[in-house]
């Protein structure tokens, strides 16, 4: 994304419950409170389906967390708070009554992939990546 900047890579250590965790980067990788932490899905290889080359090792967001409290070696990250309004509770009801469909592609039988990661379960191990966000100007000075 154009307003963050890399801070480090690290690692689900622990999880607390639903709602929390623990990697292993903190101050000594530059992590600070308030930073952006993305849970990342383990990488799939894309190959050319003709010469079959590597093309690309594609990962995706399982999850963004903030990191609330960052120690020496490890930080403590926590999902986002949502504030969830009555007008929006009501928008919510509303909305479940409208039915949105998808249009799906004609594709031959069998030809779909199947093995991609899957993105819903958060686990021990899984590889995060730290961000921060930067203002406008940080950025313009970064591009010159």
């Amino acid at each position: 994304m154009e307003n963050e900047k890399f801070i480090a890579n690290g690692k689900i250590v622990e999880i607390i419950d639903e709602y929390m965790l623990i990697i292993n980067a903190g101050i000594n990788k530059g992590v600070k409170k308030g930073d952006i932490v993305k849970i990342r899905s383990k990488p799939k290889i894309v190959k050319d389906p003709d010469t079959k080359q590597i093309i690309e090792e594609v990962t995706m967001d399982k999850k963004i967390l903030q990191v609330k409290i960052a120690y020496e070696k490890v930080s403590i990250c926590k999902t986002d708070v949502k504030q969830v309004f009555l007008l929006d509770a009501f928008r919510t009801f509303l909305d479940r009554s409208i039915k949105i469909e998808q249009e799906a592609m004609n594709i031959e039988a069998g030809t779909a992939t199947k093995d991609w990661p899957p993105l819903d379960k958060v686990q021990v191990g899984d590889l995060v990546e730290v961000f921060r966000e930067v203002e406008e100007k940080e950025n313009e000075k970064e591009k010159d």
